[in-house]
């Protein structure tokens, strides 16, 4: 990895070494010189890498409106996606590994700064990083369907929910899972079993929106959350899914057909339950509402031997 048409953002309030970074980094002849964007602030900083992505950025712990490790925590809530390298004044490695730590990808003392440490820090961290974010992503996604897994669902509709009680604005929760995978199973294989949960995957996903959270819970158990709830969009959901639900035996040719059962529920706002409890209570309706349907399929077919 070199330099060339590396986009760099140092948020670093001393303007000598500001200007020192741009220096050494224009004395490497052999790419493209980097483009370096700069700010005073970690105000600043954070608007400037939230309008435009960098490669990597350059942060000093020590700035006119934020000082020490606390900077680096307020960046990284803010900057998810780019490598960052601290600089600190302090000839001090225990606070540069402790910004390792908490989600810097290296750190540069003031002191030692030069243009072969700063030119490694650059490769190296825009390597760890995206080293880091792919293991993240195996760990956040479900490996058959490529989903979000339940790790992945319960951290992303908690942060929802979070905004949601702050906005005060309500969201669906729908739980679902598949009716006839385990007859599938049996007479057919898990390989077509597998291949009926990617259906189910594919044909929920396109059910709802892209702003919505779409996770494979389990075996044959998926979970959507509804970021933005309008009325009666329960019933626009349910209808669409039953519909697909209807085709994508056919679409996807599997042996047998797969069907899809939901349950939901409204999350208020304005009531205190934790995620884990509007979860189990979409659970409960959609065993209710499969009861429902079991019912009403026995009846139908004891009228029929009539």
């Amino acid at each position: 990895m070199n330099n060339e048409g590396l986009k760099i953002l140092v948020i670093e309030d001393s303007p000598t070494f500001e200007g020192l970074i741009e220096y050494y980094l224009s004395l490497d002849t052999t790419t493209s010189p980097p483009v370096i964007r700069k700010a005073a602030t970690l105000k600043e900083g954070i608007e400037l890498a939230e309008a435009e992505q960098d490669d990597v950025i350059f942060l000093d712990l020590g700035l006119p409106d934020s000082d020490g490790l606390q900077t680096l925590l307020s960046a990284r809530k803010k900057i998810l996606h780019t490598p960052i390298i601290v600089l600190t004044a302090l000839d001090d490695e225990k606070i540069g590994l402790e910004a390792i730590h908490n989600g810097a990808q290296d750190y540069i003392l003031k002191s030692e700064a030069k243009p072969a440490k700063l030119a490694r820090a650059i490769r190296y961290s825009i390597e760890r990083f995206w080293l880091q974010e792919q293991l993240r992503e195996l760990s956040l996604t479900d490996e058959l369907t490529g989903l979000d897994n339940r790790r992945s669902f319960m951290s992303h509709a908690e942060q929802h929910m979070k905004y949601a009680r702050r906005e005060g604005k309500a969201m669906l929760l729908c739980f679902m899972d598949l009716d006839g995978l385990k007859l599938m199973n049996d007479i057919h294989g898990h390989e077509w079993g597998d291949k009926a949960i990617c259906a189910a995957a594919e044909t929920i996903k396109a059910s709802v929106r892209d702003s919505d959270i779409v996770s494979r819970f389990g075996g044959d158990e998926f979970v959507v959350l509804l970021t933005a709830y309008d009325d009666g969009l329960e019933k626009l959901i349910l209808t669409r899914l039953e519909d697909n639900a209807k085709k994508f035996t056919a679409e996807f040719s599997l042996p047998r057909p797969i069907g899809v059962s939901c349950g939901y529920i409204l999350v208020r706002p304005s009531e205190k339950l934790t995620l884990s409890q509007w979860m189990e209570i979409a659970d409960q309706d959609l065993y209710a509402r499969k009861k429902v349907r079991k019912a009403a399929a026995a009846a139908m077919t004891s009228a029929n031997k009539v």
